[in-house]
């Protein structure tokens, strides 16, 4: 497995600079946690390193690929501290946006996920109705 390696990252919002030109390198194998107060840059950092936002400068390179290259996205991998599913949507909705992040996804894996969590009988769901039915228990 290759080494993440960030150098010199940096976003900026019009004037107010998020991230200041953040330059690490994490080791294969290596578990990460990013800690600070509120406002340091964590999670502008985390979304770019997902992709999810392009860095105002800097290079990110996991092994030899970078950000914008598909293998890139199938070896990187996030858990977040909080759930990333949206209420608003069903079972089936969540699964396929998340599915849309990844360029090359099998859809028969994921035929074969909601089989294996026998996911079938609730794709039309709300997430919400999971989410009140934890805060009950």
């Amino acid at each position: 497995m290759p080494d993440l390696m960030i150098e010199d990252l940096t976003k900026n919002y019009e004037s107010k600079v998020a991230v200041n030109h953040v330059s690490m390198n994490i080791r294969s194998g290596h578990f990460v946690a990013f800690l600070g107060p509120n406002g340091a840059g964590k999670s502008t950092t985390v979304s770019m390193l997902t992709g999810l936002s392009r860095p105002t400068s800097g290079t990110i390179r996991f092994g030899s690929s970078q950000l914008n290259d598909s293998r890139y996205k199938q070896l990187f991998g996030v858990v977040f501290q909080n759930s990333t599913l949206d209420l608003e949507l069903s079972v089936q909705q969540n699964l396929d946006l998340r599915a849309k992040m990844y360029p090359k996804i099998d859809h028969a894996w994921i035929s074969r996920l909601i089989e294996d969590f026998s996911l079938a009988d609730i794709l039309k769901q709300s997430m919400a109705l999971f989410q009140e039915a934890n805060a009950d228990e």
